[in-house]
C-alpha cells in the first residue's frame, strides 16, 4: 500500500510511473487512440521513484478518490463552516448541463441530499457570499412581509 502524502493525510491514492500520457500519434483521431488504448500500457503500479497520483486507492475492491483536472476558470472559496469549500467554476454551461453535473455530483455523494434536491427545485446553486454565516441570515417579521409580499409568485 502507498504510504498517505504528507499534504492529505486521508490520500490513500496509488502512485505510478507514466510512460507517454495522453501520447496520441500524429495523424491518428482521439476516438482511434481510445479504441485501440491498451489498460495499463502507459503506467506501472511500482512502489518508488513515481511520478503520477491515480485517483484508484489501495483499497481492494477498486475505489477511487477523485482528481479533477480543471481546465476551465474556477476559484475555491473557504465556507464559514470549518473544513467546508465553494468551488466556482467561473464558465457558463447549458441547463441541460448543469443538471447532469449536479446528478452526477449526487450520485458520487461529492455533494449533500438536501443541496442536490434543494438546487434542482430551485434550478439553481445558491452559496452565501464569503464571510455571511448561517446565523446572519435571520429575518425580521417586518423583512420577512415584505419578502414574501414580493415574491409570491
Amino acid at each position: 500500500m502507498t504510504p498517505p502524502s504528507p499534504n492529505y493525510p486521508q490520500d490513500n491514492r496509488r502512485r505510478a510511473i507514466g510512460h507517454h500520457l495522453n501520447f496520441v500519434e500524429p495523424g491518428v483521431p482521439l476516438w482511434k487512440a481510445l479504441r485501440d488504448y491498451h489498460h495499463g500500457c502507459d503506467h506501472s503500479w511500482v512502489g518508488m521513484g513515481e511520478n503520477l497520483i491515480a485517483s484508484r486507492t489501495a483499497t481492494p475492491g477498486r475505489h477511487h478518490q477523485p482528481i479533477i483536472d480543471l481546465d476551465t476558470p474556477h476559484r475555491i472559496v473557504e465556507s464559514t463552516t470549518p473544513g467546508n469549500h465553494h468551488l466556482y467554476l467561473d464558465t457558463e454551461i447549458s441547463s441541460w448541463r448543469w443538471r447532469l453535473l449536479m446528478v452526477a455530483l449526487y450520485l458520487a455523494k461529492v455533494i449533500e441530499p438536501g443541496n442536490f434536491w434543494w438546487s434542482m427545485r430551485r434550478g439553481s446553486n445558491f452559496v452565501r457570499p464569503e464571510g455571511q454565516r448561517k446565523d446572519a441570515d435571520v429575518f425580521s417579521d417586518e423583512a420577512f412581509t415584505e419578502f414574501f409580499w414580493h415574491h409570491r409568485d
